[in-house]
């Protein structure tokens, strides 16, 4: 919560069915819904960069140039689960 509101990325790594992805799911549901939108964003080894584009794009919009923000005064918190590197 701390290091969320601090504004920092952070990566919950563990082993297969520890419960990293109930923690997190937990956790979105507990921001509030008129200062924060949270996504989940699964990718795999077949997710491809323009479907990830995509994703983003949903809560997302163009302000300028390479800029793109949550929309209005929001901000947004994006969960990445099943990241392959």
């Amino acid at each position: 919560s701390l290091v969320h509101k601090a504004g920092h990325p952070f990566m919950l790594h563990g082993s297969a069915g520890s419960g990293k992805s109930a923690i997190l799911t937990d956790f979105l549901s507990c921001l509030d819904p008129e200062q924060m939108v949270s996504a989940k964003l699964y990718l795999t080894g077949s997710t491809r960069p323009r479907d990830l584009q995509s994703a983003l794009a949903v809560l997302l919009e163009h302000k300028s140039g390479r800029l793109y923000a949550p929309k209005g005064t929001k901000r947004v918190t994006f969960f990445v689960d099943d990241l392959h590197l």
